[in-house]
């Protein structure tokens, strides 16, 4: 490698020596070896081992490949000459002391890296390409809304307000939902979003209280469409990112086909609660008389229908919902929710509509709505009359679908917790008591 001149040239062994001596006080130097830039941090490595250096423009952080950390908070200029050499100008080096990886999980979660968030970024950006070519207009909805959503087994997060001195019962969104389809009926526009959402009570390696989640909302579409584009948005997503997974091709199932092959049950539309129980009897399951509807066909999917669904094929569009989990979606002539969810190995990704245009109708199912989440033991909400009247005046025919993007990250990154892209995650938080 050819020497620039006057540049004092340390090996890798004698610099992380001189580092740990702590007799790094001032000069010039230029480390051997090899050499990666990413115009944030260099990654160095030589016989004598590796290290990192990550620079801004006060600080040089050198970290050990066995994660001993030292810090120089120092006046730094860096020149990148060539891919092989790069010259840091040190004037001065304040301070220069180990950083234990034990402590640092007390500030912010030390096992999610730097390139972990890069590629996160990455993955957004890539996202927003995609959805921005297929003309849809990005729509930031409100971050405090009186309607959370009506599903009966969410748990929103309350956060009162007091606006002028009256008081305000508003909640963090589960999902932008109705402000999206309040604005398409409005405008008759494709739109969507990409934004945190909260749900109050889930913790596990594929659930935080705080989420990203995207959803889309086309006009003049259906659930054959809302798949078709979301096979496309993936596609570009393996296309665009290095180091993706290709999903397989989706296989759209129905729910009575997997009630079916899972159970040899057949499932007609208007399945109610007591139609469940018998199923819960014959297939020799247990249950609760206080069990309702929504508690007995969450388990029936958990515990049967998603493994069956695996056997089948790991990508799977599930279509065709019996009428009492339609929620916001359009029945069809043979009395079928118009809905898809969409799993990937049996990870959950996305669940969209054929959206409902009726008013009167959802009116209807937010009453009950609240009904189950009463007997359920959840508190009743108010439904958002806004977006009642929206309806009234006129949602144009269309389908939304909302997406868990730190599932999909998840799963093309082959990533085991959700966690693994977000240092600032609610596991961490909790094990650190970070309030």
């Amino acid at each position: 490698m050819n020497r620039l001149p006057h540049i004092k040239t340390w090996s890798l062994p004698s610099l992380l020596q001189v580092v740990k001596d702590g007799s790094l006080t001032s000069g010039e130097f230029q480390v051997g070896g090899h050499l990666s830039f990413n115009g944030r941090s260099l990654c160095l490595k030589g016989g004598g081992g590796s290290i990192e250096i990550s620079h801004s423009s006060d600080r040089l952080k050198l970290e050990l490949d066995q994660g001993l950390i030292y810090l120089a908070i120092v006046n730094l200029k860096l020149e990148l000459s060539t891919a092989a050499e790069a010259v840091f100008h040190l004037e001065r080096v304040t301070e220069l002391k180990p950083l234990v990886p034990e402590k640092r999980r007390y500030f912010v979660d030390s096992h999610v890296k730097l390139e972990s968030v890069e590629l996160w970024q990455q993955f957004l950006k890539a996202t927003h390409d995609f959805f921005q070519s297929e003309q849809f207009l990005h729509v930031e909805t409100p971050s405090l809304t009186d309607c959370p959503g009506m599903e009966p087994t969410l748990d929103p997060i309350q956060a009162n307000t007091i606006p002028l001195g009256s008081e305000f019962e508003t909640y963090l969104p589960t999902s932008p939902e109705l402000s999206l389809k309040k604005f398409v009926a409005a405008h008759c526009a494709d739109v969507y979003e990409v934004r945190k959402c909260f749900r109050d009570k889930e913790l596990t390696p594929w659930h935080e209280p705080e989420f990203t989640m995207m959803e889309w909302y086309r006009t003049f579409d259906d659930v054959s469409g809302l798949i078709d584009t979301f096979k496309r948005w993936m596609q570009a997503l393996q296309l665009g990112l290095a180091g993706t997974r290709k999903m397989p091709d989706l296989k759209v199932i129905s729910v009575r086909e997997a009630f079916q092959g899972a159970l040899g049950e057949t499932l007609n539309p208007k399945v109610d609660l007591p139609d469940l129980q018998q199923m819960f009897l014959r297939n020799n399951l247990e249950f609760s008389e206080s069990d309702q509807f929504e508690d007995l066909i969450s388990r029936l999917l958990v515990e049967k229908i998603e493994p069956w669904l695996l056997q089948q094929g790991t990508a799977i569009a599930l279509v065709d919902y019996p009428q009492k989990m339609a929620a916001l979606s359009r029945i069809d002539s043979e009395g079928w929710a118009q809905r898809v969810e969409i799993y990937w190995e049996g990870v959950e990704l996305a669940n969209g509509f054929d959206e409902l245009t009726d008013g009167e109708e959802q009116r209807k199912r937010f009453q009950q709505d609240n009904h189950s989440r009463v007997a359920m033991g959840r508190s009743p909400l108010a439904g958002d009359e806004a977006f009642l009247r929206a309806l009234d005046w006129g949602l144009p025919p269309c389908a939304g679908i909302a997406v868990g993007l730190d599932r999909v990250f998840m799963q093309l990154f082959e990533l085991e917790n959700i966690k693994k892209a977000n240092p600032f995650n609610w596991s961490w938080r909790i094990q650190s008591k970070d309030f």
